[in-house]
């Protein structure tokens, strides 16, 4: 849990949430209870989380930004609202969680001088099995 108890209240405050007919199996309920839950959250206006890791967010979740840079996330896995709003919330978290911990950056190395001469010797060795494939010269036939 990298979130704390008053920045998860903090982020649930800044949300909008909505709620409409879900789809799918569920008999005559579908067609009377609203238990799909959209949520909207905008991370350029949230206070509870840092310069960096909004630009993490634009950049690793970018294709789940509307147009005005609000993130939205909907949920109808469950029968019921209540379960949809805690799946959507939580879903919602685990997306800030995962960037909040700045990638590790990458160490360049370079390859040892052993994996490089084992590289080179087994092209060659390809090599060599393709070029015993091809006739010898001299030995054509005509036709």
């Amino acid at each position: 849990m990298l979130l704390t108890d008053e920045q998860r209240a903090g982020i649930l405050k800044e949300c909008r949430f909505r709620t409409s007919r879900s789809g799918g199996p569920g008999g005559q309920n579908v067609n009377k209870v609203e238990t799909r839950v959209l949520l909207w959250w905008n991370p350029a206006t949230s206070g509870w989380i840092g310069e960096d890791v909004r630009d993490r967010m634009k950049s690793r979740y970018g294709n789940r930004l509307d147009t005005e840079g609000e993130l939205v996330l909907q949920s109808d896995r469950y029968s019921s609202q209540l379960k949809n709003r805690e799946d959507v919330i939580n879903r919602l978290y685990h997306l800030i969680e995962t960037v909040l911990v700045p990638p590790i950056r990458r160490k360049a190395t370079r390859p040892t001088r052993q994996s490089v001469e084992d590289r080179i010797s087994r092209k060659q060795r390809r090599s060599d099995v393709k070029k015993q494939r091809k006739p010898v010269k001299g030995t054509e036939q005509e036709p």
